[in-house]
């Protein structure tokens, strides 16, 4: 998981004023030569669309977001809300099925985004937080870069990445580089003192500049990283904000105890300063804010006639697949042209996608054989043409199902014939048994 953050300069201004319950959000001072060119103060009682987006879900094809992570992200209140001047983000025991999932998970929390709404290429990012520390949780402040690959080729800046109950900070940045070595490349930059409590309000920052990387706790820089190479091209391009509370997974690696019930990841702010060098070039033109050039495809899910999904996908991210459901039809995919997509497929033009069905023909199942192995026991042997889900047996007035194609029974009579036959079924799209023809009756005399 990469996380990045952000820090403003004003600590002591900043502090004072939240001592009586004010934010300043103009605090920069002329000597900093900083600008704010964005924030979201979550001043408000829901959370702003036009600066964040939702993650929703387990990852999909890339299950546990690739950390091996335990929960399931949602946009419910319960998960992610505004309230009292915060964002807060609530992990929970919580017996969740998601759309599509075939079983619930025992986990939800909240992941949200600034992905295509704000975007910045340096500065200072910082965050103003109060993280849990109990086993279980990773609470996050990061930033993933745009581009056509997907990770790491983008680039990821973690700001603020800590878990379970130990008291530190950690700041991270991946890239992708071959002349580093073959796949990813990793620089970890860490606090070398403890917190008294990481549970109390601190600001995490990062300070941002075409030469270098600084992380800041409360002001004070704890680890300096250089961009001078130029194979570190990754971390020289607008990048988006992220803030989540996950659950479980590569750092934390326990889970949450038996007894865990929630944890909350609070968020005074989120604030972005710029100088104009910052902006582009050293010599370029000062502009507000920079918006990201990444292209936005367009991805339709047309089922037989009918679009049941449409989706604004950036390029080089993946994309959600919509479940779709046809009576007496297996469902084999969507597929774009004869490229079987998946929820790891990156989006590189606007695509219409094409569900493919096969219909269902069950055929008439033969019995094989059929047996008396000890005194009141005996075997059925059966076989079907075509590959099926399970099969229906039944003997007597009596019905047994089985999946296997050699079944034994017992319990007989001597003396008694039983009948004995078999059909085989499919399920389809729905869940339904699609059955096939019964076969002929056999028969079955215990001696």
């Amino acid at each position: 998981m990469g996380k990045i953050a952000e820090r403003i300069f004003m600590i002591t201004l900043i502090g004072t004023l939240l001592g009586f319950g004010v934010k300043n959000i103009n605090a920069a001072t002329k000597s900093t030569q900083y600008k704010m060119v964005w924030s979201d103060e979550f001043n408000g009682t829901k959370l702003n669309l036009k600066n964040w987006t939702y993650d929703i879900g387990n990852g999909g094809a890339n299950f546990g977001w690739g950390n091996n992570e335990l929960e399931y992200y949602t946009d419910r209140k319960d998960n992610v809300k505004v309230e009292n001047g915060s964002l807060v983000i609530t992990a929970r025991a919580d017996n969740y099925k998601g759309p599509g999932m075939k079983k619930a998970t025992k986990y939800t929390s909240g992941r949200i985004k600034t992905s295509n709404l704000q975007s910045f290429k340096y500065g200072k990012i910082e965050a103003r937080m109060k993280v849990p520390a109990v086993t279980g949780m990773w609470p996050a402040f990061w930033m993933l870069g745009y581009n056509d690959k997907g990770w790491p080729y983008c680039g990821e800046i973690d700001i603020l990445e800590t878990w379970n109950s130990y008291q530190f900070a950690q700041g991270t940045i991946h890239w992708e580089n071959e002349k580093d070595r073959p796949g990813r490349d990793t620089y970890e930059a860490s606090s070398t003192k403890n917190f008294k409590d990481k549970t109390a309000w601190h600001t995490y920052g990062l300070i941002w500049t075409p030469k270098q990387m600084q992380w800041t706790v409360d002001g004070k820089v704890y680890k300096t990283f250089s961009l001078k190479e130029s194979h570190k091209s990754e971390l020289k391009k607008p990048f988006y904000i992220i803030l989540n509370l996950a659950v479980g997974g590569n750092l934390p690696y326990f889970p949450p105890e038996d007894d865990f019930v929630s944890e909350k990841m609070m968020v005074d702010y989120v604030r972005v300063y710029q100088r104009k060098c910052d902006n582009g070039s050293y010599d370029g033109v000062w502009e507000e804010s920079e918006k990201s050039s990444v292209p936005v495809y367009s991805v339709k899910f047309s089922n037989i006639t009918k679009v049941v999904n449409q989706q604004k996908v950036l390029a080089g991210e993946t994309i959600i697949l919509p479940n779709v459901k046809r009576k007496g039809y297996k469902f084999l995919g969507w597929y774009n042209g004869d490229k079987k997509l998946t929820e790891s497929t990156m989006i590189k033009s606007d695509i219409t996608a094409k569900a493919k069905w096969q219909k269902i023909s069950v055929k008439q199942t033969k019995i094989t054989s059929t047996k008396q192995i000890y005194r009141k026991m005996a075997t059925v042997k059966y076989k079907v043409k075509g590959k099926v889900d399970g099969y229906q047996i039944k003997v007597g007035k009596k019905t047994k199902y089985s999946e296997s194609k050699i079944v034994t029974f017992g319990k007989f009579v001597s003396g008694k014939t039983y009948k004995v036959k078999v059909r085989a079924y499919s399920i389809d799209s729905r869940g339904k048994k699609i059955f096939g023809k019964w076969s002929k009756t056999a028969k079955i005399t215990i001696k």
